[in-house]
């Protein structure tokens, strides 16, 4: 778990981890030095995450901010299982059995890198949610590193994987926009993939200090575009090239939605890309109609 501010939520957090029927766990919690009661709401969970062999709840060193993504690297570098569970604190189990679930399938196929399912995506008191899918994983099951590196397929909190796929972070790893994402790439590259199952295994709060709910949709257009120049630029040149078709379909496919839901400003960044990193498709007329619906509608926005 990595943790800024949760108080309102983590005890749910972590009682969800209780409530799985799978036990043989240890809850790792990175608090990037909140100024609420975080860490004091955490440490009222230890007397109840002691286990047959001790205490199973640690807290890391919390005094001075370190930052979203090395609060992220150090929390899963302290993960001592050979399984990682995602669980962000505001963000919750819903199936008792995620856990067990998971790790079952893992244990069954060696060549599987992780597992994901789908989740609720709620309001900030966690509830309301609605089922999520993932992305773009209609009628598909098995998915690889070029898979993930044209679009981050599911949400943190219901990713199972093995630990030790890859060696440390790489130094591109602390610029990264996100943290998760990346991560699978990194995950998959190390080999193996990752099965998709449908069951909804976790809720993801959506609230005004997510990380990347914040964010405006032009600002969510402009750091999947960095993420996406991001592998491009740091992964083997054979992978990547693999990766730009798919980044293509995909961008334009984003721009197209965002532009249809009059938000044409997150559109032309994604239909500028697209012009810049084109190959044979889609063509340069295509584009050229597309940004200038963009920029009609930007000027007539005012």
């Amino acid at each position: 778990m990595t943790a800024f501010r949760h108080a309102r939520w983590i005890g749910r957090a972590i009682e969800s981890v209780l409530a799985q029927d799978f036990d043989d766990w240890e809850i790792i919690v990175a608090d990037d030095a909140s100024d609420d009661r975080t860490v004091e709401v955490v440490r009222g969970y230890h007397d109840a995450c002691i286990g047959p062999y001790g205490p199973r709840l640690r807290v890391l060193p919390h005094d001075a901010k370190v930052g979203q993504r090395q609060n992220y690297m150090r929390a899963l570098r302290a993960c001592r299982g050979d399984f990682i569970a995602q669980l962000d604190g505001d963000d919750y189990f819903v199936d008792p059995e995620k856990l067990s679930k998971q790790v079952a399938l893992l244990d069954e196929d060696p060549s599987l890198a992780g597992v994901f399912g789908a989740w609720l995506e709620t309001d900030q008191d966690g509830e309301n949610g609605v089922e999520t899918r993932g992305f773009g994983v209609e009628g598909r099951s098995r998915f690889g590193v070029v898979d993930f590196g044209a679009l981050c397929r599911t949400t943190s909190a219901v990713v199972l994987f093995r630990r030790g796929l890859f060696g440390d972070f790489p130094e591109w790893f602390e610029r990264a926009d996100v943290g998760d994402w990346p991560l699978h790439v990194l995950n998959l590259l190390g080999g193996g993939e990752y099965l998709y199952v449908p069951d909804v295994l976790s809720a993801h709060r959506n609230h005004p200090a997510g990380i990347w709910t914040r964010r405006s949709d032009e600002e969510k257009a402009r750091g999947t575009i960095r993420m996406h120049e991001m592998f491009l630029a740091e992964l083997p040149p054979e992978v990547a090239s693999e990766m730009l078709p798919q980044m293509l379909s995909v961008n334009l496919c984003r721009g197209r939605i965002a532009l249809g839901e009059g938000d044409p400003s997150a559109a032309l960044v994604y239909f500028d890309w697209c012009d810049r990193r084109r190959l044979k498709r889609p063509s340069r007329f295509k584009l050229w109609k597309l940004q200038r619906r963009a920029k009609r509608a930007l000027r007539a926005a005012g």
